[in-house]
């Protein structure tokens, strides 16, 4: 049950990780991380992406999570970025607390790819 709660979260982590699905990258974007990536990192990258679906449940997911974590946290609060376009939250809503600490909901999803990847490397060698 989704009622904001902290327990809510673990509900929906195991709903979201029944739903996502992989697709194949393409040649380009297999191409673009090797010419980018790989040197910067020194890692070898996956050969599959969250699909279009789940990525869009990821970020749906992540609004829902930092909601939760602004009602049990009454010093945050909802802010559009309006200012420093070249800022990767420009434009973005974020949950922004005394200090200047900003969460974006993009910001669970990109750890979801990062997690998603990882459990689906780990059971491929199982």
């Amino acid at each position: 049950m989704l009622d904001y709660s902290i327990d809510s979260l673990l509900t929906l982590e195991q709903w979201l990780y029944s739903k996502v699905a992989f697709r194949d990258k393409t040649k380009s974007e297999i191409e673009w991380e090797d010419e980018n990536l790989s040197i910067k990192y020194e890692t070898e990258f996956s050969t599959k992406i969250l699909d279009d679906r789940s990525i869009s449940l990821c970020v749906d997911v992540g609004i829902y999570f930092a909601e939760v974590v602004r009602r049990h946290n009454p010093e945050l609060e909802w802010q559009q970025v309006i200012k420093g376009k070249s800022y990767i939250t420009y434009g973005h809503m974020v949950l922004k607390g005394k200090g200047g600490c900003r969460f974006a909901a993009y910001t669970y999803y990109n750890q979801s790819i990062l997690l998603f990847s990882k459990r689906k490397k780990l059971r491929s060698k199982i």
